[in-house]
């Protein structure tokens, strides 16, 4: 039984609160709370400590309030909201409180916290701020504030991050990231896993990229906007988008809990119908993708091998080449990725761990018009086309590299483009394309999900951050 009066429009009655009426009030944005003396209830589900801060009426002022509540001295209970903290914000449990209000006369406004009592038994408790005032306090509660997990007020989140060269990557709490001029901040749902995120990690591009550290792991991402940056227009907070960290230094990544993403290049609306998990397999494997197709130049006589067929890229390409006409030759070595590439298109499947060339040359006796290499040795992919051919390279391949002067080689790098990434969502949505989550890890196991695509899976493994 709590002893307080529940205080609403045209009406003033008492009522004892039970469970389901404090959870409301933890719940509700606004109500008028009267307390004549601390109401207490068992709640073993909620953790010690501040859980909201109000900003309400004291009746009852004493000497040293205001000095206490401006700063002067510490609050007595350690577990409590310390108000010499910057913009007087503290966390605790999770969650970020903020202290509001003032104590000079009788019935300001002071704050007001509802939390969970450290010792002794365990229960729900209205005080005012210093706790030592309780004893003597009757509130006025008017306002509620909360500031979750996901406000830009939080000082830190967890990120998968790359602490240093020569280092291995580990799961860790770094600071918010802030959306600079012409950024949004996302709060990310789910990512996933990319052999680029494989050579980060490995510090495979020491020397190549500026890299900024920790440097966070990740590129495909999928979530909520956040915050708004200065100059950052088209977006709104809480539009659901999806994409790619496009940015030319490695720092920033989509294995964590928020990143920022230039509004120009890399993130694009994304439609209710795709899932979060769905949108963020998209992004860099979708570019890469249309970017190569759009290099082959396939036609409805074109006879192409994608190398590299079970993986997040040749997903995508097995299913636009199929449906460009062109007669498609997939590797895969497991009769599941073979029966699955099949049903997307494939008109013919290979054992890349066989004689490949044996195999291509079995029905092709001069070779290929395309090669679209996503996986796979250049070189021995090279020498399948037939002269006059082109192969299509995802990951670098060179016409040094390959080794073939009779056929044009060409490196596409993947550009998601707001116009690439809404052409993306526009064929998951219609049923053109489909993608292949193969598995979803939580953050806290995104680490094995890099191992575990390292040793090859078919689709895309994603990580589900919210």
């Amino acid at each position: 039984m709590l002893g307080a009066e529940l205080v609403r429009p045209g009406q003033r009655r008492r009522k004892d609160l039970g469970e389901r009426d404090i959870r409301r009030l933890l719940l509700e944005d606004h109500h008028d709370l009267v307390v004549e003396r601390e109401p207490w209830l068992g709640a073993s589900a909620l953790g010690s400590g501040i859980h909201r801060v109000g900003v309400g009426t004291h009746f009852l002022v004493k000497d040293g309030l205001n000095q206490q509540f401006a700063g002067g001295k510490p609050p007595v209970e350690r577990r409590n909201p310390d108000l010499r903290r910057p913009r007087n914000v503290v966390e605790r449990r999770g969650r970020t409180v903020r202290c509001e209000g003032s104590g000079r006369c009788a019935q300001d406004r002071i704050a007001i916290t509802l939390g969970v009592q450290p010792k002794g038994p365990l229960g729900i408790h209205l005080q005012t701020l210093p706790p030592k005032w309780n004893n003597f306090s009757t509130c006025r509660l008017t306002k509620w504030r909360e500031f979750s997990t996901s406000s830009s007020e939080r000082h830190t989140v967890r990120a998968l991050v790359l602490p240093r060269f020569e280092s291995t990557v580990e799961l860790q709490n770094i600071e918010v990231p802030e959306p600079q001029a012409g950024e949004i901040r996302v709060k990310v749902s789910a990512a996933s896993v990319n052999g680029f995120d494989l050579a980060v990690a490995a510090g495979y591009l020491n020397g190549m990229m500026e890299h900024r550290f920790p440097v966070v792991i990740g590129k495909d991402f999928a979530g909520t906007v956040d915050a708004i940056g200065a100059d950052a227009e088209g977006f709104s907070i809480g539009d659901r988008v999806f994409g790619v960290v496009s940015k030319s230094h490695l720092g920033d990544g989509s294995f964590g809990e928020y990143v920022t993403i230039p509004v120009g290049m890399g993130v694009a609306p994304l439609p209710d119908s795709i899932s979060f998990a769905t949108a963020a397999s998209l992004g860099l494997a979708g570019t890469a993708a249309v970017d190569a197709l759009t290099a082959a130049s396939l036609t409805a006589d074109s006879v192409v091998l994608i190398s590299g067929a079970t993986g997040g890229v040749g997903v995508q390409a097995v299913q636009l080449a199929a449906q460009a006409g062109a007669h498609v030759i997939a590797t895969a070595r497991t009769a599941e990725a073979q029966s699955a590439l099949t049903a997307l298109g494939a008109s013919a499947l290979v054992d890349y761990t066989g004689d490949l060339a044996a195999q291509i040359h079995e029905t092709h006796p001069d070779g290929v018009d395309v090669v679209l290499h996503f996986a796979g040795d250049a070189s021995a992919l090279g020498a399948l086309v037939k002269p006059g051919g082109i192969l299509v390279s995802a990951i670098g391949a060179t016409a040094e590299s390959v080794g073939n002067p009779a056929i044009a080689v060409t490196g596409v790098m993947a550009t998601p483009t707001a116009e690439t990434l809404t052409t993306l969502a526009d064929h998951e949505e219609s049923g053109r394309t489909s993608v292949a989550v193969q598995q979803v890890y939580s953050l806290d196991d995104a680490a094995a999900a890099l191992s575990a695509f390292g040793a090859g899976k078919f689709g895309k493994l994603v990580i589900s951050v919210a």
